[in-house]
């Protein structure tokens, strides 16, 4: 079966179930097919080209999974574009994907595409039945990947490779397929979308947040509870900010029975461990390729002596069914520990050759009569379960030694705590390398870090320099924004003297250090998301700002917008305190 003729069972089966609730809006699985069948209509008189690319600019509204529907049911291959993207980087996208059509609901600004044209998702109405051609769609979509880099590539999905990933999940990832999931993952990037797309062919009713300028935790529980949600798709951002702050843990809906992420290395803390436990809830962790979709997802054995002793949860203990995979050395040769290949010569997706993406990246190695793909990953195979460990192109020449970055950043964030830490390297006028880390444990000084680390890594080993920041910059899919870093290192001063000694200079360099920004004068009027702050990464701001000022900043101050700025937030902790900041 197709992805359509997946979907049309539903029709069948449970065509007053519903498919997507979002936005305080809600639609059934036959209304649905309906009023995508409107668009389908538009679609068509507007866009004449053979094999048009559609650009879909949406937040997980029900007007946008009605787009998603026509776009499959016309075979046309579609990008969902994330508003709080770089205007550039989409100009880019129009560019170079040659788009064609737009469609984008009223509230957001479509003039960056004012050569396209273009259909407003509030103005779809069902104006008779359309009848699906199941032979069409070949190619569903394009998603961007930034790997370790930070920078922008493209990957064109194919339906084969979702199809195979349905019924590898049917076998042995039940929670998929029944229920009620909440969707907090971005529908722009591979897991959000991918995992997505599976559900709602699969049953499963699809939740997506509501949006507010500043989310507090306590929302996504909101939102979560009022949907009675049982599986909740999160991604690492959150796990790491309930590790940080456990007191968050507080009023986690009793409705949650699985929770999703998303594959890649991650360190949870005790408390929370012991909290899903407590809770009774099961954490799965989804790891794949986007050149091949989802290879491991399973359970994870949440026991506490095996992640302090890994430094890491495992993806997981089994691939998924009809995946051969292999763990090689340099020679080829079969190893517990060593660069992992995937045996599957029929499901590919394949990069789009875009400006940022200028060499090859699918890498097939013949042998043994098979076509292995090479993923690129460092896993380990220890106890019965397969970890992450690095990526093999992230290794650099210390001193004559080869040192694997993710390996350095492994042990720091195992001395840490599970605390985020980013190791940047800098080139000497000598062109020797230098690995600076930065680290965001408030209770370990730079002095106080590298005495451990000379007592358990080679000198080599040792950052030549360890910087104690707020949060880690990442880019939109959740991993490590390494460009981002550089540019934080070398661009801005960290602290100084004077710093320390002013409230308005310490929140500015806070804010700086979060999002990789230079800070001056004329942001302290500039609201925070503005700034940069997303949600996720407000909340943790404000953590850090009481932990460190000492103080306990009223939540219905927050909620209300009177604190939204510097200058707000500053006046806020003077007049609390009852003192003169400056």
């Amino acid at each position: 079966m197709n992805y359509l003729e997946l979907f049309k069972k539903n029709l069948v089966s449970i065509p007053n179930k519903v498919a997507v609730r979002s936005y305080n809006q809600e639609i059934t699985y036959s209304d649905l097919d309906k009023h995508s069948d409107g668009l389908c209509f538009k679609m068509q008189k507007l866009c004449k080209a053979k094999k048009p690319v559609v650009a879909i600019l949406g937040d997980g509204s029900v007007n946008h999974f009605k787009a998603i529907m026509a776009c499959i049911k016309l075979g046309y291959c579609f990008i969902n574009i994330d508003i709080n993207w770089p205007k550039e980087y989409i100009k880019r996208l129009y560019e170079e994907l040659n788009i064609n059509l737009l469609l984008y609901q009223s509230k957001y600004n479509n003039k960056i595409y004012e050569n396209v044209k273009s259909i407003c998702l509030d103005n779809i109405n069902y104006i008779g039945k359309y009848e699906i051609d199941c032979s069409k769609s070949k190619l569903l979509y394009i998603i961007p990947t930034s790997g370790t880099t930070g920078i922008y590539k493209l990957v064109m999905k194919k339906e084969n490779a979702l199809i195979r990933s349905f019924y590898q999940m049917k076998k042995v990832v039940p929670i998929m397929f029944d229920g009620v999931a909440q969707q907090n993952a971005s529908l722009s990037f591979a897991f959000g979308l991918d995992q997505t797309l599976i559900m709602l062919v699969a049953g499963k009713t699809i939740c997506v947040n509501k949006k507010y300028k500043y989310v507090d935790i306590k929302y996504i529980y909101k939102d979560i509870d009022s949907n009675k949600a049982d599986t909740v798709l999160w991604p690492a951002a959150i796990l790491k900010l309930l590790s940080k702050q456990p007191n968050l843990c507080e009023g986690m809906p009793e409705c949650i029975k699985s929770i999703v992420v998303g594959g890649e290395p991650l360190v949870i803390s005790a408390d929370l461990i012991f909290e899903l436990r407590n809770r009774d809830i099961t954490l799965y962790n989804n790891y794949g390729c986007t050149e091949i979709g989802t290879l491991f997802f399973s359970a994870v054995d949440i026991n506490l002596l095996n992640i302090e002793k890994y430094n890491r949860i495992p993806v997981g203990s089994n691939v998924l069914p009809g995946f051969e995979m292999s763990i090689l050395d340099t020679d080829m040769k079969k190893v517990n520990k060593g660069e992992l290949y995937v045996s599957d010569d029929k499901f590919f997706n394949h990069y789009v050759n875009t400006m940022d993406n200028k060499e090859k990246f699918i890498n097939f190695i013949e042998t043994d009569n098979k076509v292995l793909f090479r993923t690129e990953d460092i896993i380990e195979y220890i106890g019965g379960n397969y970890y992450i460990v690095g990526r093999t192109n992230n290794c650099i020449n210390i001193r004559g030694y080869r040192v694997s970055i993710e390996h350095v950043e492994r042990v720091i964030s195992k001395v840490i705590s599970g605390e985020d830490c980013c190791i940047i390297v800098i080139t000497n006028q000598y062109l020797e390398n230098n690995m600076v880390c930065f680290y965001s444990n408030i209770n370990f000084s730079e002095i106080e870090l590298r005495k451990v680390l000379k007592g358990i890594l080679p000198d080599y080993m040792v950052p030549s320099k360890l910087i104690k920041i707020n949060k880690i910059v990442y880019s939109p899919n959740g991993k490590i924004d390494r460009n981002k870093m550089k540019k934080l290192y070398e661009s801005m001063s960290i602290t100084s003297d004077s710093c320390q000694e002013d409230l308005r200079l310490r929140i500015r360099n806070k804010i700086a250090q979060m999002t990789g920004k230079k800070m001056c004068a004329e942001d302290d009027k500039i609201s925070f998301c503005e700034l940069g702050l997303d949600s996720l990464g407000f909340t943790d701001f404000i953590c850090r700002v009481e932990y460190d000022e000492d103080i306990a900043i009223k939540e219905e101050m927050i909620l209300s917008g009177k604190i939204n700025t510097i200058d707000s937030l500053v006046e806020y902790i003077k007049r609390e305190k009852h003192e003169e900041i400056f």
